[in-house]
């Protein structure tokens, strides 16, 4: 079935419907991340003190506070890139994948380097406590 069209927008050319697809799914991307966002605040004790602990307290261990900002630094580029400015490059998706990737994989090293040296020292201490049975 065609699309009725006025005389007066025929020649004006819309967003195409693989971008405005490709753009909704950035939009949906940045929903779920904050709604999973939203559910861990208030899982680990209420979202007002949870949310000053996570962003006033940042510790890059326990926070998701910059996953968050992460999808929304996904969620800046690619709009402005994809629907504002309509560019027909991959290189906007390739930045923003590699930026989130990188740290992404930063934050987990790290993670798993700070709590690794913290359990070799938890149980070093407990091998030098004397038994005193």
């Amino acid at each position: 079935m065609p699309r009725i069209e006025s005389y007066e927008t025929r020649g004006k050319k819309g967003i195409s419907d693989v971008r405005r697809t490709f753009c909704l799914f950035v939009t949906f991307d940045l929903l779920f991340i904050t709604l999973l966002w939203i559910i861990e605040l208030n899982v680990n004790g209420g979202i007002e003190k949870t949310l000053e602990k996570e962003v006033l307290h940042y510790d890059y261990r326990f926070s998701y506070f910059d996953i968050f900002l992460l999808a929304v630094f996904r969620f800046k580029i690619l709009i402005l890139a994809y629907a504002l400015c309509r560019l027909r490059h991959w290189w906007a998706i390739a930045f923003t994948t590699a930026v989130t990737s990188a740290l992404l994989l930063i934050k987990v090293i790290i993670s798993k380097k700070h709590g690794s040296w913290i359990s070799k020292f938890y149980h070093k201490k407990q091998k030098k406590k004397p038994d005193y049975c």
